[in-house]
Formats: C-alpha cells, sequence, structure tokens
C-alpha cells in the first residue's frame, strides 16, 4: 500500500512522484503485487482513512506514506495511535515506513511503537524518523536522487530505497542490493548522500528502524527453493556442494550448532565449506534462506554406508569447444566435467552414468559415460563428458534442472542438480541525429536528408552475435533511404552497438512533425525484437521548463498539450540548446515557493527569442518584485504593483486570442503581480474584481511572448481551451478560427441527480459534429448539450469538427458528484422520536416541514405523523425516512383515548387493553421500558371481529416502573404510557 498525504504545494508532484515511481517500478502485477494506490488529491467521498485501516486489516505487506505526520501519526489521511487498535490483521504483519516527522519519535509512546506492541495486529517493523523530515529529501529517499517530478525515471547511477530493495532493474550490482528492513534505512539515506544535502548528516541520525533488523520481508508470495546436493555426508567430508536458487544462503548444523555456510553464487552454486567437519555419524539439518525465498529445511544422513554409494560430488561446465566461458550460454553445445565419489564402505566396480532432464529448451545428443571401478571414499573426475545443446532461445537465467543416474548394474544411484541459462537482452538505447551535412543544427528539418544512429544495448547474461537491424517507418513525409538489415556485430554483456542510417525527411513536411520510426533487430539466434521511437522533422513543439517549487502548472500544461495531440518535454533545466525547440513555456512559481530567473538564464531566453522562438513565461513576482533580467523587455510587460492574494475569476479580452474565454482560478494566490502592456503589448486575460491584468501578449515579428502572473496549472476549467489559444498564437498548431466555452448547470450535483452539459462554439461554418466523452451515463453525446447523469467525478471532454472544414475545437469540465446519505429510520422511544442518523436530520409532519427541528431527537406535541430528511455538507438529501404515527399519552388513561385503552393503570401483575379495530387485518402489540427496549411482542393474526377486541397480558415477571405499550396496525402507530408497581 502507497499514500501520498495531503499537502497542498507538495503532495501531487513530491508525494505522487515516489508513490508513482513505486508502482510503476516495483509494487505491481509483474512483482506478484497487488498494490493499493493512495494519490493526491483526494476525491470527494474517497475516504482514505477507512479505506488504509480496512486494507491493513484485510492484510498487506508494504505500507509507505508520505506527507505530514507527528509522533502521534499520519495527518491526512489519519492513521495514529488510536487507529491502530482497530486494526484487525492477526498474523499479517507489513513493513511500514513513513517518511515524515517524527513518526519514531522516542519522548513518547509514538506510532512506530504502537504499531509494534500491539497483540495480534500492527507491524512486524517500522521505518520512521525521529524528528522532522523534508521533502525533498524524502523523495529522494525513495526514488533516488532526481529531478523531483511526478512521473520520475529509473535512473541506474541514483538508486533509492526501493531500487535497492527489489534491485531487479538493470545496472543494479549485487553490492548495491539492500534486502533486510534494517538495510532499507540505509539505502535510503545514501540517496540523500548522493545528492549531497545539507540534511545528509541529519537523515543518518533521526531514520530509524522499530523491529527486527535481519528480517526479510516477503512483498509477494515467496517462491518455493529447489535445491540439489548429496543427501550423504560422510564423517569427516570437509565440505558440500549444495545447487540453489541464485543468492540464496546456505547453512548446515548439527544439533543447533552450525558448522558451515556459504552464498550460492549467480548461477546458484554454494561451496558449504565445513568450519569444523562432522564426524559423528547421525543427522545434520540444511537451511537455505533467501529474498523472497520460502526457507527451505531438510535433514542429511551423516554415515558411511556399509554398501557402494555412488553419487555426484561437483561438476562445471565445459565449454572450451565454443566460447570457452565457463557458462551454458543459449544456443551452445557444451559437455561437463563430473565428480564422483563412493559414499560407501564397499567399492563399486563397472559403474556407468545417464544424464536426462525433462526441460524444454535442452537436448542431450549424448548422456552416456562410463565411471568404471571406484574405491571407498574416493573421488574420480571425468572431463567432457555427455553432449549438451541449450536451446537459442532459452530465457536468460532459465534454470534447467538435471538428473546423473549411476549404477553398477546391481544398484542405482540418483543425484540431482541444476545449471542456470546464460542469453542477451537486446534492448533499444536510443539514437542520435547527425545533420553535418545539411544545416547542422541537430535536428530533422523539412527537405533534409541526416544521418540517424541507433543504439542497442545487451542487459543479459551472454554475449549477443552477429546483431543487425533494419530501420522503417511508415510516414509519408519520411524516406529511410538506408534499406536492409545493417550489422550492429556481436555485443558484449553489458555492453553496446551502434549502426546509422540514412533518412531524408520530405521538402513539404508539416511544422514539428512527429514520426514513428521502427528499429526491428535480432542476433543469429534471438528471434526479432521490433522497439519503436519518434523522430521530430522540425522544432520540437513545446519545451515545458519547471522551475516552480511547488510544481504546480508543468504537468497540468503538458496534459492540455497532450490532448491537442502535440508532443511536449518536460525539463526542470534549462537544456543545452534551446533551439531545438519551437517553443518554450516556463514556469517559475508563486511566492513563497517560486524561482527567480538568473541572468544567465534571461540572457539565453534573450537569445532564444531573438533568433525566432516563442516563449511563455509564468510567475507570480517575475514581473514587478523579482528583478528583471535581458529577456523581460521582449515581452512588452511593465509591473504596475506587487499585487495581492485576489485572483478570482479571470476572462478572455475581446479582440484577442482569449474572447469569450472565462476560466475560473483556484491556485497558489500570493503576491499576484499587477501588470501593463508597454509598446506592442496587448492584455489577453484579466482579472474580473478587482478588476486588473495578468496577462499579457506581444508579437515581436520575428518572435512572440505571453507572460502571466497566474499560473495555468491554477485554472480550474477551459485549460485545453487556453492552451490550444496559445499555440495558435505561438503558430504550433493552425488556427482554424474554432474556438468555444463549455460549461455544466450545476457543475456539483448529488447521486442520482442530472447536469446540463453546454459548449458554445464560435467560427468556423456553424455546421458541427459534437463528441463528448465518457459518452456512458450521457443521454447523448453527440448532442451540443447533453444530460449527464454521472455517478462519480467526471472529467466531460467534448470535440467539436466543423463538418465542412474540418476544424477541430477540444475542451473539458469536470462535473463533481457529491454522495447521498443513506435512508434514516425513526424510532419511538417513550414520548420521543429517535433518528438513525446524528447530523443532518429535519422533520417533518403531516402539514410539512416544523421548523427548528433538526436534531437526532424530536418530541411531538400533537398527534399526526411524522418522518425526517438526512441532508450532508453538499445540501445532497436522503429518502424520506419511515413514517411514524405519533399520540401523546397520559399516566391516567382509565377512559377510552382514541381507538386503544388500557385498564388498571397503574397496574399490578397484569393490565387489560381494549381497541378498536378498523378491519380485520394483522396487529402488532409491543412492551418496551424506559430505554426503548423491546421486552415483549405479539402478533395477532385474523381478529375476532371488526370492532372492539379486548385482552389481558400477564405483567407478573416485570419488575415496577415505568413501560410503553405500542399498537401498531397497517395504517396506525399507537403508543400509551403505562405504569407498573408490585
Amino acid at each position: 500500500m502507497l499514500i501520498a498525504g495531503a499537502d497542498a504545494t507538495h503532495g501531487t508532484v513530491w508525494g505522487n512522484g515516489q508513490v508513482n515511481y513505486g508502482s510503476t517500478n516495483y509494487f505491481n502485477a509483474a512483482h506478484g503485487l497487488q498494490t493499493h494506490v493512495y494519490l493526491q488529491p483526494e476525491p470527494a467521498g474517497g475516504k482514505y482513512s477507512e479505506l488504509i485501516i480496512e486494507n491493513i486489516s484485510q492484510g498487506v505487506s508494504y505500507v509507505n506514506y508520505t506527507a505530514h505526520c507527528s509522533p502521534s501519526g499520519w495527518s491526512n489521511p489519519g492513521f495514529v495511535t488510536g487507529s491502530v487498535s482497530g486494526l484487525t490483521n492477526a498474523h499479517k504483519y507489513p513493513l511500514m515506513v513513513g517518511n515524515c516527522c517524527s513518526s519514531a519519535n522516542f519522548q513518547v509512546t509514538c506510532l512506530a511503537e504502537a504499531v509494534l506492541r500491539a497483540p495480534l495486529k500492527g507491524a512486524v517493523g517500522y521505518i520512521g524518523a525521529s524528528n522532522n523530515t523534508y521533502w525533498n529529501e524524502d523523495f529522494w529517499w525513495s526514488v533516488g536522487f532526481e529531478a523531483i517530478s511526478a512521473n520520475p525515471v529509473y535512473n541506474p547511477t541514483h538508486l533509492g530505497a526501493y531500487d535497492r530493495t527489489f534491485h531487479d532493474m538493470p545496472g543494479i550490482a549485487a553490492d548495491d542490493w539492500y534486502i533486510t528492513q534494517g538495510q532499507m534505512p540505509v539505502a535510503g539515506n545514501l540517496a540523500v548522500t548522493q545528492a549531497g544535502a545539507q540534511l545528509e548528516k541529519y537523515y543518518w541520525e533521526v531514520y530509524h528502524l522499530m523491529g527486527d533488523p535481519s528480517l526479510m520481508v516477503y512483498f509477494s508470495q515467496p517462491s518455493p527453493v529447489t535445491a540439489d546436493y548429496v543427501p550423504l555426508i560422510t564423517p569427516g567430508q570437509p565440505s558440500l556442494i549444495v545447487n540453489t536458487a541464485p543468492h540464496a544462503f546456505v547453512a548446515i548444523s548439527v544439533a543447533g550448532v552450525l558448522h558451515g555456510a556459504a552464498l550460492a553464487n549467480a548461477d546458484g552454486l554454494a561451496e558449504v565449506v565445513f568450519d569444523e567437519p562432522i564426524v559423528l555419524p547421525g543427522e545434520a539439518e540444511i537451511v537455505i534462506t533467501g529474498q523472497n525465498l520460502q526457507p527451505y529445511s531438510a535433514s542429511i544422513v551423516v554415515a558411511a554406508p556399509d554398501a557402494p554409494y555412488v553419487l555426484l560430488d561437483g561438476f562445471s561446465v565445459n565449454d572450451l569447444e565454443s566460447n570457452g566461458n565457463g557458462l551454458a550460454d543459449y544456443g551452445e553445445t557444451f559437455g561437463l566435467d563430473v565428480s564422483m565419489k563412493n559414499f560407501g564402505l564397499q567399492p563399486a566396480g563397472n559403474v556407468t552414468l545417464t544424464l536426462s532432464t525433462a526441460d524444454e529448451f535442452v537436448i542431450i545428443n549424448n548422456g552416456n559415460a562410463v565411471l568404471g571401478a571406484l574405491n571407498p571414499d574416493a573421488t574420480t573426475t571425468l572431463e567432457n563428458i555427455f553432449d549438451i545443446k541449450f536451446s537459442g532461445n532459452i530465457p536468460d537465467g532459465h534454470q534447467v534442472a538435471f538428473l546423473i543416474q549411476a549404477t553398477d548394474g546391481a544398484e542405482q544411484w540418483n543425484s540431482n542438480f541444476t545449471i542456470r541459462g546464460h542469453a542477451p537482452q537486446l534492448v533499444f538505447g536510443g539514437f542520435s541525429i547527425d545533420d553535418s551535412q545539411g544545416n547542422n543544427n541537430g535536428r530533422i528539418d523539412a527537405g533534409e536528408t541526416v544521418l540517424i544512429t541507433t543504439l542497442i544495448k545487451n542487459n543479459g547474461g551472454a554475449a549477443a552475435a552477429a546483431v543487425v537491424g533494419s530501420l522503417t517507418s511508415n510516414n509519408a513525409y519520411l524516406t529511410i533511404n538506408t534499406t536492409g538489415f545493417l550489422p550492429f556485430g556481436d555485443i558484449a554483456v553489458g555492453g553496446q552497438a551502434m549502426a546509422t542510417y540514412e533518412i531524408s525527411a520530405d521538402e513539404n513536411t508539416p511544422v514539428c512533425l512527429v514520426a514513428t520510426a521502427m528499429l526491428d533487430f535480432k542476433d543469429t539466434l534471438v528471434g526479432n525484437k521490433l522497439s519503436e521511437f519518434s523522430l521530430v522533422i522540425g522544432q520540437v513543439p513545446v519545451l515545458i521548463v519547471d522551475l516552480d517549487k511547488n510544481h504546480n502548472s508543468a504537468d497540468k500544461i503538458a496534459e492540455a498539450i497532450e490532448a491537442l495531440n502535440i508532443s511536449a518535454a518536460t525539463e526542470t533545466i534549462f537544456p543545452e540548446d534551446l533551439q531545438k525547440y519551437a517553443s518554450i513555456m516556463v514556469c517559475l512559481g508563486v511566492y513563497p515557493e517560486n524561482y527567480a530567473l538568473t541572468v544567465e538564464e534571461g540572457q539565453r531566453l534573450y537569445e532564444y527569442l531573438t533568433a525566432g522562438g516563442n516563449l511563455y513565461l509564468e510567475g507570480g513576482d517575475a514581473w514587478f518584485y523579482n528583478s528583471p533580467t535581458a529577456v523581460h523587455p521582449l515581452f512588452a510587460i511593465a509591473g504596475v504593483s506587487d499585487g495581492s492574494n485576489d485572483l478570482s475569476a479571470v476572462e478572455g479580452v475581446n479582440g484577442t486570442m482569449t474572447q469569450g474565454l472565462t476560466l475560473q482560478y483556484t491556485g497558489d494566490n500570493n503576491w499576484i503581480d499587477r501588470l501593463q502592456p508597454v509598446d506592442a503589448g496587448f492584455v489577453n486575460i484579466k482579472n474580473a474584481a478587482p478588476a486588473y491584468n495578468c496577462a499579457i501578449a506581444n508579437d515581436g515579428d520575428t518572435y512572440k511572448t505571453i507572460g502571466t502572473s497566474a499560473e495555468f496549472g491554477g485554472y480550474g476549467n477551459n485549460r485545453i481551451g487556453l492552451m490550444k489559444k496559445y499555440l495558435e498564437f505561438f503558430g504550433i498548431i493552425t488556427s482554424n478560427s474554432l474556438s468555444g466555452n463549455i460549461t455544466a448547470a450545476p457543475a456539483e450535483i448529488c447521486a442520482g441527480e442530472t447536469t446540463q452539459l453546454n459548449v458554445s462554439v464560435y467560427g468556423g461554418s456553424g455546421n458541427y459534429h459534437y463528441n463528448w466523452s465518457p459518452a456512458e451515463l450521457l443521454s447523448n453525446p453527440a448532442l451540443r448539450n447533453p444530460v449527464a447523469t454521472p455517478l462519480i467525478n467526471t472529467l466531460y471532454v467534448v470535440t467539436v469538427t466543423d463538418i465542412i472544414k474540418g476544424q477541430t475545437y477540444t475542451d473539458e469540465i469536470l462535473v463533481e458528484v457529491h454522495p447521498v446519505p443513506a435512508t434514516p429510520e425513526v424510532t419511538q422511544v417513550g414520548e420521543n422520536l429517535v433518528s438513525s442518523v446524528q447530523f443532518g436530520n429535519q422533520w417533518y409532519n403531516d402539514t410539512g416541514v416544523i421548523v427548528g427541528a433538526v436534531g437526532q431527537m424530536y418530541r411531538p406535541t400533537v398527534a399526526g405523523n411524522y418522518y425526517t430528511i438526512i441532508s450532508n455538507v453538499w445540501d445532497c438529501k436522503s429518502m424520506s425516512s419511515n413514517s411514524v404515527f405519533f399520540q401523546p399519552t397520559f399516566i391516567a388513561e382509565i377512559e377510552r383515548q382514541g381507538n386503544f385503552r388500557i385498564f388498571p393503570n397503574p397496574a399490578i401483575n397484569k393490565v387489560n387493553i381494549d381497541f378498536l379495530a378498523e378491519n380485520d387485518s394483522k396487529l402488532i402489540i409491543t412492551i418496551l421500558n424506559a430505554f426503548g427496549q423491546n421486552l415483549f411482542q405479539e402478533t395477532m393474526e385474523n381478529l375476532d371481529r371488526v370492532g372492539i377486541n379486548s385482552f389481558t397480558i400477564d405483567l407478573s415477571s416485570f419488575g415496577s416502573g415505568v413501560y410503553y405499550i405500542v399498537l401498531q396496525s397497517a395504517n396506525k402507530n399507537v403508543t400509551r404510557k403505562l405504569i407498573l408497581g408490585k
């Protein structure tokens, strides 16, 4: 279970980034894991806190929370020391990690102690900090030292705690494996150290494990261990060879005394050398453990058999006639050097050997060999016997199980062992462009012929032989001049190789066209692999440079651009060559998490613009408060004042690219600079109230700019429409003159209600096709204004197509769906009516709403039917409760009141009841005590007659006190108070 906690500025990037990295690379189905993922923001009705307790109670292996907390526990979603008592996860204990402040504090009983100390619930270990922690360092602790991102990418040179714990990504050496829960804090702190952060020493001091540091936690279902070894140890034997899982730990003991231990190598071979040879006959115990492996335990006989006993004592791969590396490689034919030992006390004569396997990837061309005579305790080694061939498609790391049968004609002895297969794993490693014979600007331009050098890496366990590759593309504007397969050559383990292809782009290629190329590569034995990659002809359409410490806008900008089918790259620093990009969008953020451009960065952006670029720059303090740089005058913006925190509804400006747009602003809102255009600058977005300018555009003939003090990520609607206008202004997409405005009336509904979607379109021919998605629960997705009945929060996207001109317009709007309260139930307790729901009641009677009657309990004063309806914080209303007929009761009731009389009252031992039956349907008689508890109930079916009916109830077993007698028919509910004495 991975949890990103709530934080207005860091939750969606730092928190979500850590969770996304873990779930993408490790905590997923590929690792045998079903992971509960909780990202920010928490959706309405998400109930994260409740679900976390439920998930832990059902059983999870690992829990990781990152955000705010205290010694008592996690802040939001909440999981605190008081929550532990509600867990029911007996015998299903996880390792828990809190990347947050003080959850492993030593001064009080902290969350870490609470989950460890709780009997039959809680956790087997808790990793957390004894003092405050910080967002950057906690991100690096888990992910590795990388640029902060909501979707960080694995880097083998920057490993975090997740990488070192799972260690199955390419490029992680065995020395970087950290497999116990005690090693996990070390793995995380190493990443903080690599970052060179000022808090490096501090993190080593505050992160702790509470629990057993030697424990290896099973994150997924552990695999069973296979082990092959001679099932006999002769007294005085110096060692035992064990063939088992790679990197497993093997130990042999007698009566609890350890005699030897060894770590298996990558092929699963371990030689356990005995510190003290085992000399007494009896039994030894072998135990094998490993990360995510089921423990293996078995007994081995220690004895010297009276008869011959010939078994395998060791082996090695003999591939001297092949590549001679001593490994069983894919497609290779090899023999074995086999050592056979007679563990018995009698000689063996004329022994022959037979090798067999049932593995689909192996052919045994010759499985027979002659061993001959073998004296007691003697060993004979036969070199290069058998003839074995591994298939060319054997998976890398595949373990092949073999059986050697030794026989002297009278007895047969079986020995099992395994050999690990080694094969290459070829992967596409990227490409580079050489356009030195063209304009030498480092990219493919229309009409240009360039060289594309492609890279292939070998991440497998065997060298790849004679690798070849072919480059193709189906794009009409791209021609691959180099046809057929080119040689990459042999690629060693961990190595790489390149091949270069010539390609040409048509001179009529559209600006910023993204073409797909396919590299088909293979070696002499491994079948074809196909990797696709994108080639941008011209400049990359958009570069997003995210310098905002809160990262509020970059992902929203990228989402809007992607919705428009435009490619974009995102960086957290300025790349070396800015001219590769047709437009650049820079996010500086809002105080106090903002960034100020340096003099050097401003100069580079100035040079980019004056070379014909397009630049968007947003920042709350970028225009008045912060010092200007060389690029600022090109925006034609004058900062009027430092502003305030009053951005709200903003709107486009008539006659500009944003005409007709209205946007709600809910983003960061501190010291928002107020702007004024100068020279050729023009206002394109302004705040409605108070009125001021917050975005200004400038067309500088050879360059174009948009500068704004508001954050794009703060707009709650119409982001796609706004981005479309910006990209049209920059010339990234062709202006199709279609624009519009999207609404939902209302934008917030209660479950079961409907909302009217609507899109108003401006421009074009007026003949449009509408396509709303998701189409489910829409009255008609092809209408301009369909009726929607969503069940959950739903982001609706509409694409409008001009049928005549082929132009399109896309926009989106979020409809929030709030839950409806459960239907309450009303019961009568004495003189009171009580709702089953504590809050949100509104009571009604036969005349309508009862003003002021909003509590859980209501005491009527007049006879009639009563019910309640529940409203929640979103004013969503429940169904009406059951209706209860109420008639006030009195202590003295000798005279008949209405249809129902009890006498005597007060009564002793028994009471008489008569009532007027209006029909012969059934009647239910109930007696309640003063607490509303049901003490007596009887159902009377088929009454004697319509009219007066009488009967007597024996109350001799009841104690003295106040009771209530309730008569309930199909359409009435009548209550009387009874005083019972003794």
